[in-house]
């Protein structure tokens, strides 16, 4: 089973599926000033970090589009995700935000995050895309980026668990 989630780049991926299509070969802008982007992004970015540590399917899923997580098969497989990232990574202590960069569709928000296993400051990126559904703001990706996940993934292009392609199989 882990063959079948690890996938072609290095991180931790929540991807919203199902009809959501990402603009990857536009290009973005970074914002700058990210403070309004912030007020209602960080205490989302937060949640799902803490959420990771947690356990807890529903504290981490509750921000995001509803239809990436539809499948009850999200919730059982949420486990695997949290204890590859507690066994490679360590415990969620800190994050420093980084930018924002905002592209046709959506906007990505990066921050670098401090575990327990990590040395460096800027050594894991977490990435959250965002997209508006009318008056909310949906999450659509959550990824964790580290030299760490790669080496202890070691698959064939990088590393990525691509949790929603797998959970959705």
């Amino acid at each position: 089973m882990l063959k079948k989630i690890i996938s072609v780049s290095l991180a931790l991926t929540v991807i919203a599926a199902l009809g959501v299509v990402f603009t990857g070969c536009s290009k973005g802008v970074t914002v700058s000033d990210p403070a309004p982007v912030l007020a209602w992004a960080e205490p989302m970015m937060e949640n799902c970090l803490v959420a990771l540590g947690e356990r807890d399917y529903a504290r981490f899923s509750r921000d995001f589009d509803p239809k990436a997580l539809a499948d009850d098969a999200a919730e059982s497989k949420f486990p695997n995700y949290c204890t590859i990232i507690e066994q490679t990574l360590g415990e969620y202590q800190s994050k420093t935000f980084w930018k924002v960069v905002e592209y046709e569709d959506y906007r990505a928000v990066y921050y670098y995050a401090h575990f327990e296993k990590s040395t460096e400051p800027e050594e894991i990126v977490v990435k959250m895309n965002f997209q508006d559904k009318g008056e909310q703001k949906v999450i659509i990706v959550f990824s964790l980026e580290s030299q760490l996940l790669r080496e202890t993934v070691q698959a064939e292009e990088g590393g990525m668990i691509n949790v929603l392609d797998d959970m959705l199989d």
